[in-house]
């Protein structure tokens, strides 16, 4: 068989992967393996939209800067684990190319948010879940743009996102799990080839391709794809903040438009450009308000305001509820803080006039308590700098005359010379005297 390790990934191991899709990868991978290749162009993987919106200063980046600062990284094509195992099927992405991308954007200081654009019907099981996760556990505000499909494995890397937004004719959907077999024994008989596999324990050779599946092979592929689709119904009702019924009884089923919104798989009907522009929006917004329709992420803050003409009935109506809410909360915060400011005001006001620096000095004490907003600490201190007021000074004063009263007026002019005091005059114009005739004698 050709392409040996490309059956390892293709045939019974579980697949988050579209049935339409699986069946078109089957058939191709078959033309290949027999040695007759489909012709596959360019056409058959969506070229990423975001090229389109790319800033030229940040152009050696390894993914889609916006001038604005969202970065956008395609998931686009069938996914893989690895890159390099189905290469030669074209269109293809894997999921540690994602992460790698995700990762230097997450940690860019140039970037404010991350934008996938998602359009694929999924892939591998193997890695998608710990991609999942690392998106939702990521530092910056993630949003999702299904431009046009977001299926099975697809869908699981857009819900991790904290909002996600879908075109009108988006898919999103297809929760489930499903594994092929691939039986060759008729082929292998009419070749004229024999397998024959010599293993110890009973299941070492179930689902083999050389012979039918066994009944007991059949349930124990079952099971295991019962036990990861329980797994991944558990995941998305998480990421979205769903009920785990309400996800099952979806039955792997595709939605499109309100349906979608509806089931609480998307948050609103935006085209990519649209999202974009919320996005860069949001995030280069003053005021990050958080919280999402469907839960979101409360690590990172979600983001719910959307350009005129985009939100969803159920939007609206949990915009109103919030608003209740809020109203609710505010006549309560107003009413504890009147309370509040009540008494802290009443604390104030004594502290200012009963404080020691406000002795002698009650009027401006008054006046800073009752018609200033300054605190105890400060008035208390313009009033230690501030003179007493008029009552004390009018006593300072009287005590300052009757001390004075009590001295004698030093004599000065005929009186001091009368009474044998030196002339001031006389004593300045000698020492003039003097000053002059050491200059001359210098000179």
């Amino acid at each position: 068989m050709r392409y040996p390790l490309i059956a390892t990934q293709l045939y019974g191991i579980p697949l988050l992967l579209d049935p339409e899709k699986a069946a078109v990868i089957e058939s191709v991978f078959r033309a290949y393996a027999s040695g007759n290749p489909t012709a596959l162009t360019e056409g058959d993987r969506p070229a990423p939209m975001a090229a389109a919106y790319a800033a030229p200063r940040f152009a050696g980046k390894p993914y889609t800067v916006t001038e604005a600062g969202v970065a956008v990284l395609p998931i686009i094509g069938t996914m893989v684990h690895r890159g390099s195992q189905m290469d030669a099927m074209s269109g293809l992405t894997s999921y540690t190319e994602i992460e790698r991308q995700f990762d230097a954007a997450d940690a860019d200081p140039d970037v404010k948010g991350i934008l996938l654009e998602d359009d694929s019907n999924g892939g591998q099981a193997d890695g998608a879940f710990a991609l999942g996760e690392k998106i939702r556990a990521g530092k910056k505000p993630v949003w999702a743009s299904v431009n046009e499909k977001a299926l099975s494995g697809g869908y699981l890397l857009a819900c991790a996102a904290d909002r996600v937004t879908m075109t009108k004719t988006g898919r999103v959907g297809s929760v489930g799990v499903i594994a092929l077999h691939q039986d060759r024994s008729k082929a292998n008989e009419k070749a004229g080839i024999t397998y024959t596999a010599i293993h110890a324990g009973a299941k070492k050779n179930y689902g083999t391709p050389h012979e039918p599946l066994s009944d007991p092979a059949r349930a124990e592929m079952q099971a295991m794809v019962d036990g990861l689709n329980d797994h991944f119904v558990s995941y998305v009702a998480q990421m979205r903040n769903l009920d785990p019924a309400a996800v099952r009884a979806l039955d792997a089923g595709v939605l499109t438009g309100q349906a979608a919104i509806d089931a609480g798989l998307v948050d609103s009907i935006m085209s990519f450009q649209e999202t974009l522009k919320a996005f860069e929006d949001e995030v280069n917004s003053v005021s990050k308000p958080t919280g999402n329709s469907n839960g979101g992420h409360p690590g990172k803050g979600v983001r719910t305001n959307l350009p005129k003409g985009v939100a969803t009935m159920s939007n609206q109506a949990q915009a109103a509820a919030a608003e209740a809410v809020t109203a609710e909360q505010l006549a309560a915060h107003v009413a504890a803080a009147q309370a509040s400011g009540a008494t802290q005001m009443q604390a104030r006001i004594r502290d200012i006039q009963t404080c020691d620096e406000a002795k002698g000095r009650s009027k401006l004490a008054a006046h800073l308590a009752f018609n200033t907003a300054m605190g105890v600490d400060d008035a208390k201190a313009m009033l230690a700098a501030s003179a007493v007021e008029a009552a004390e000074a009018a006593g300072q004063a009287s005590a300052l005359a009757a001390g004075m009263a009590k001295l004698t007026n030093p004599a000065v002019g005929s009186e001091a010379a009368a009474a044998g005091d030196p002339n001031p005059q006389a004593e300045a114009a000698a020492v003039w005297n003097r000053s002059n005739a050491k200059l001359r004698a210098v000179k």
